[in-house]
């Protein structure tokens, strides 16, 4: 297959014009010194903020950058914006960042860029990143391990979709076409993806922190999938659907490991309504001895005294 550009930095925002500025010079940054030919593509799922206003100037200032403004919000139609990504991206490689993290060494996309080139079997490449507060101060920095190593796929699907970092995603296009229907079964757009290209090789993971994942920050999809008990078991829901349907594309390979995290997704369900007879009851049993104590704690206080335990949360955020 011929593509017309090395890398595809694709990038998906939405009222985000207090933090797009600083992704977008992420991106500039990559494109000096380098031989690599890339291009960057932005979806912008219909901010009301002034975010598409700075997205037109930096198009304005920038070659090879294509923007997709949506009309219409797509995400509350139950749209996913990486497969619309994808569709338009004419790169070899693609590069992920949605509009509120972002990238700060100029060699990020080279050294995946260059790993991936010599290696065909790795189909994910991913790195550290530092953790900042929404006005970018370092928090801490995060790392799957303490050098730089190949992670087994058991851990990509035990560990969530929080454990490799989105704007860390480095990946061929060839391997992101045709997502399966497991992707499409939860409103999560990166957990599934990572399941997917992971299973076709092997992750790749850089122990170099090369980018900043912004914590809490305003539009995160994050705070609208967990804004409420009811998003966040009709979330958990959904994620049994998908681990039953990747069960099934893989024609049960890797049956006990997503039998497991359905069993843990469940827990969460029962946990979230405070049912804790069925909490204490197998499998779940087992899955409340295998926390921490201080969990354990917790669990018991949430389940037995809803109105305490928020109490003191409340204060606690105070």
């Amino acid at each position: 297959m011929n593509y017309e550009f090395d890398v595809s930095i694709c990038c998906a925002t939405y009222n985000q014009c207090k933090y797009i500025q600083q992704t977008l010079d992420g991106f500039s940054m990559q494109m000096k010194d380098t031989s690599l030919k890339i291009e960057v593509i932005i979806h912008d799922d219909c901010s009301s903020d002034g975010t598409q206003d700075i997205l037109k100037k930096f198009q304005s200032e920038n070659k090879n950058v294509k923007l997709i403004l949506q009309n219409e919000n797509q995400y509350s139609q139950g749209k996913k914006f990486i497969p619309i990504l994808i569709s338009q991206a004419k790169g070899k490689y693609i590069a992920l960042c949605e509009g509120d993290d972002f990238w700060d060494d100029n060699n990020k996309i080279q050294l995946q860029y260059d790993y991936m080139e010599k290696h065909p079997n790795c189909s994910l490449c991913v790195h550290a990143v530092n953790y900042v507060d929404q006005n970018g101060k370092f928090l801490k920095k995060y790392f799957c391990s303490d050098s730089d190593t190949e992670i087994k796929f058991t851990d990509i699907v035990e560990k969530g979709g929080n454990y490799l970092p989105t704007l860390s995603l480095f990946f061929r296009k060839s391997d992101a076409l045709n997502l399966p229907k497991a992707y499409y079964m939860c409103p999560i757009c990166d957990y599934p993806l990572q399941i997917f290209l992971a299973e076709k090789g092997y992750c790749y993971y850089m122990n170099k922190v090369m980018g900043s994942y912004r914590i809490n920050s305003i539009g995160s999809m994050t705070d609208s999938l967990y804004k409420d008990t009811t998003s966040s078991i009709n979330l958990l829901k959904d994620l049994i659907k998908m681990f039953d349907n990747f069960n099934q594309l893989y024609n049960y390979e890797y049956d006990k490991l997503f039998s497991k995290m359905k069993v843990k997704q469940q827990y969460d369900i029962y946990d979230y309504l405070g049912d804790i007879k069925s909490l204490m009851t197998e499998p779940y049993l087992t899955v409340y001895k295998n926390l921490r104590f201080l969990e354990r704690i917790k669990t018991q206080i949430r389940c037995r005294y809803p109105s305490f335990y928020r109490r003191i949360k409340k204060y606690a955020r105070q």
